[in-house]
């Protein structure tokens, strides 16, 4: 289903819901998403989960593969039922 929302931010799937294109996005394991090292110079590769990563790896896979076998495109507002866009803050 289309999102209902153009606001931008939070993630990157906003800038294509911002354009009217269908945004996916993908949640995250919360326990260590936002730790006082996240998007630091302490968020390095050593802290990586090998079993996180690969077992999201799967879930990104298997949506690329659903999105590219689907019957249909995905779907998108009409022109006229478009939300409107939502003003940067």
């Amino acid at each position: 289903m289309p999102t209902s929302s153009r606001a931008t931010g939070g993630t990157d799937s906003t800038s294509f819901n911002n354009a009217g294109l269908p945004g996916i996005g993908m949640s995250q394991d919360p326990i260590e998403y936002n730790t006082l090292t996240h998007h630091t110079n302490l968020d390095t590769y050593e802290r990586i989960v090998p079993d996180d990563v690969k077992k999201a790896a799967a879930e990104i896979a298997a949506a690329a593969w659903f999105a590219a076998n689907r019957d249909e495109m995905m779907p998108r507002f009409p022109k006229d039922q478009m939300p409107a866009p939502v003003a940067p803050q």
